[in-house]
Parts: C-alpha cells; structure tokens; sequence
C-alpha cells in the first residue's frame, strides 16, 4: 500500500515492530486446527463479511478447542467462511482475524495489521503538528481481534493495563466478556483502571451501556439486548416513550430505551435482577412502570 506521503514517519517501523515482535511464537502447536461448525439459518451474516461467531450460533465444535485457539469456522455443509480466535467462556465464540484459508495468527500477520493501521491513521493526518496522541489499533475495526483484560483493567502481562473500547472487560451479570465502543465507558473505565494503576483494588463492574442522540431521539442501550431470542415492546417508537425489553432463555437480558432515558437505572436493576419473563410479560405488566416491574421482581426474588 503506497501512496503520496503513505511512509512518511514510518522509516523506524523494522526497528520498532522487530524488538517487539521478535519473540512472539504461535500460542498453538503444529496440529489440525479445531473446527467450528455454524447452525443453519447464523451463516448469513458471517457470509457477508461480520467477524463475530455469537455462542448461540455454534452447532458443535471439532477437534477439541480451547481458549485462545485457531478455529477454522465453516457453515452446516463444511464450506470454509474464515480462521478466528475462539472464546468459549464469551458471547461471541470466535472472532475472524482473517478469510484467506493458509493465513494463520502468525507474527508476520500482526506485523502486517500493525502497518496497515498505521497508514491508515496517516492519512487521517495523524500524528500531526497539533498532537501525537492516536489511537493505532482500534479492535475488529482494524482486523485485530479486542484485547482482554481482568476486571482490574490489567491485561494478560504483569502490570500493563488497558482501557476504553480498545479493551474486552468481564461481564458482571452475563459472564464472558464485554467490548463497548462508546466515549461514556471509555471514560467510566478509564478513570476506574487509572485509580487501580495508582494502588486501588476496586473491580470494574459496570453493566454494558451507550447512548446516543439521533432525528430528534433519544436512544438508551442497557445490557446486551443482541442476545435476546424474544422481545417485550411497550410503547410506539415516535410516540412517546418507548421500551424495548429483550429476554434470553426466560430472563432478562437487555434494554433499549427510546425517549425514556429516566428508566436508565431501573433498567439496570432489572437486568442485574436478572428478572424473569414472566414478571415482564404479565398481563399486569402491560401497564405498569419500569420502576413497578422491579418491585415486582424483588418481591418474587423474596418469596
């Protein structure tokens, strides 16, 4: 990839990726690589290009895979749709890092995403005159699948911390591990992995969530409404507020609210309740506030 002023700035690139990456060996051994077969009706997506395999979408998995492996994904007739790494404790299962059959997880790969990036952020103007702060990798968005980290904020090496949307942190509610693109969590977990760094012990164990504004609504994501099988909707979006409650094997396991952002924290409460269906689903329920569904469900917790 060449173009006008691509390499500029880039001549210490050997140097800086080589004493880094020298050392770097495969984390799997020379044997078939496990294979992971997905359900009919979940291939779609991946088809077109989605790097995520969501656990509900696995039929089964070949050859005996642990975490961190190489897994080859492949659709209900056995055709090949790409090489990932694999998560078996997350909601998302496998992350593709690439759709060419013979291209492993090897160093000369992370050397070739690495620069790849780089030049992309150069023709952004990054670093410019004005400031050498850039994010250089930014997860699935630049072929590299996200980064984890314990609820501490420190990663897999002693005392190298991560933070923001660049890094997977663990679910408190649903377990495995969550990744959140959006400046509030950026900002939430940042402030709570500084502190860490700087002799505090307090967990990150914050519930997924992200907001936005858009054609004069207000959107409010709480937990991970993605993984709902069936959806509890109240309201008409465009008027008046609007809820949107996902359910996941009969509890609770996302929100979306719509012009309703004072029902954040009730939001919270529920899913962290992790409530039941039937208390969302009642004929009762049909009319009664967020905030009269959580009393519902904690009084259901007590009996």
């Amino acid at each position: 990839m060449r173009g006008r002023g691509a390499n500029d700035g880039l001549q210490w690139r050997p140097r800086f990726i080589s004493t880094r990456l020298h050392q770097w060996r495969p984390s799997r051994t020379a044997r078939p690589v496990p294979k992971v077969t997905i359900k009919a009706g979940h291939v779609r997506p991946i088809w077109a290009g989605h790097p995520w395999v969501y656990a509900q979408a696995v039929d089964h998995i070949e050859g005996g895979a642990t975490a961190g492996d190489e897994v080859d994904v492949v659709d209900p007739r056995g055709q090949w749709l790409g090489r990932g790494l694999y998560s078996p404790d997350s909601a998302i299962s496998v992350r593709l890092f690439t759709r060419t059959k013979s291209q492993g997880f090897t160093k000369s790969l992370i050397e070739q995403r690495l620069i790849e990036a780089l030049v992309r952020r150069k023709a952004l103007g990054w670093p410019s005159s004005r400031t050498n702060a850039f994010r250089w990798i930014n997860g699935e968005g630049d072929d590299m699948p996200g980064l984890i980290v314990d609820r501490f904020g420190e990663t897999s090496h002693p005392h190298v911390y991560a933070a923001g949307d660049v890094a997977r942190f663990p679910d408190p509610v649903f377990g495995g591990y969550s990744r959140v693109e959006h400046w509030e969590h950026a900002r939430e977990h940042g402030w709570r992995v500084g502190r860490n760094m700087a002799g505090e012990n307090e967990p990150y164990e914050r519930l997924s969530y992200f907001f936005s504004r858009v054609f004069g609504l207000s959107l409010d994501v709480v937990g991970r409404p993605a993984m709902a099988s069936s959806t509890v909707i109240r309201g008409t979006p465009g008027d008046g507020p609007c809820v949107a409650l996902g359910v996941f094997e009969k509890r609770l396991c996302g929100v979306v609210l719509i012009d309703a952002s004072e029902d954040i924290e009730n939001a919270r409460s529920l899913i962290e309740m992790r409530a039941p269906a039937g208390v969302l689903q009642s004929a009762t329920a049909r009319d009664a506030s967020l905030r009269e569904l959580v009393q519902a469900a904690a009084r259901l917790d007590r009996d």
